[in-house]
């Protein structure tokens, strides 16, 4: 009877290695956001589908009729530069859909005497995607700098351009109201893993590409010793250069096959 901790089979070892689906974190799909078509693709599609129009700002008295002065003033004050809501909207859409939560820092203050909101500033979500310094009961799945304390608290960590992580206080976030996560779930979950195989059989291909005329090589190997599939990956990775040497006792472990 063969033991059950000894190692049998034939084992295959590619140039390519083996796709596995990467763990999904902020920066992993800030990867995905920022530099894959296909992801932006089905993102902008869904986005000129639900924001084809702007939104339209009216406020009523308590009769129920339009208030001219109060719906000026409020258009005035969403439509300046600096608060800009029909693109700030769908910038935290955006993020909602990348990371399940649209993260904004809003900035009030008088003018005159009116307390109005004075900017409107959309910060990166992906940069909450650090482990904090504080204790959090609960945390977000991709977001884990954001999540509630002891007391019930919801709290917002971001990581800074220096690798500092540093606690917000002044924050409004945006996500899905049907959502139980604290930090919302992205609605492009289910596409995620998808994105991530067609981008490792881009790569693979193009490596294939470059090797115009010939197959992509594997190495079988007939005896599984530890040893031996370290000098099959060793083939693989250094074929162009020749720079593997394989020493004579361990030959009859490997054979060359070649796979289309």
């Amino acid at each position: 009877m063969a033991s059950k901790s000894a190692k049998q089979g034939v084992v295959y070892v590619t140039h390519s290695g083996t796709y596995t689906s990467p763990e999904l974190s902020a920066e992993k799909i800030a990867d995905y956001s920022y530099s894959n078509n296909f992801y932006n693709k089905v993102k902008n599609e869904q986005r000129n589908l639900l924001f084809s129009d702007p939104p339209e700002i009216t406020v009523y008295d308590e009769n129920g009729e339009v208030a001219e002065d109060e719906t000026t003033r409020l258009r005035e004050m969403c439509l300046s530069k600096s608060v800009n809501l029909w693109a700030k909207i769908q910038m935290g859409w955006g993020s909602v859909f990348d990371y399940g939560a649209g993260i904004f820092n809003p900035i009030w203050g008088y003018q005159e005497n009116e307390y109005i909101l004075k900017e409107l500033r959309h910060l990166p979500a992906e940069s909450f995607g650090a482990i904090p310094t504080a204790d959090l009961v609960v945390a977000g799945d991709i977001l884990e700098g954001i999540g509630v304390d002891r007391s019930g608290k919801v709290r917002f960590f971001q990581e800074d351009y220096n690798g500092q992580v540093k606690e917000l206080t002044n924050i409004w976030m945006l996500k899905d109201p049907l959502s139980s996560y604290v930090a919302g779930r992205p609605i492009s979950l289910p596409i995620l893993p998808i994105i991530g195989a067609i981008k490792f059989s881009l790569n693979s291909q193009m490596q294939k590409v470059n090797r115009i005329g010939a197959p992509v090589p594997w190495v079988r190997i007939n005896d599984p010793q530890p040893a031996a599939q370290e000098m099959a990956m060793c083939l693989m990775k250094n074929m162009r250069r020749c720079s593997c040497r394989m020493p004579a006792r361990m030959s009859p472990c490997l054979s060359g096959t070649i796979w289309r």
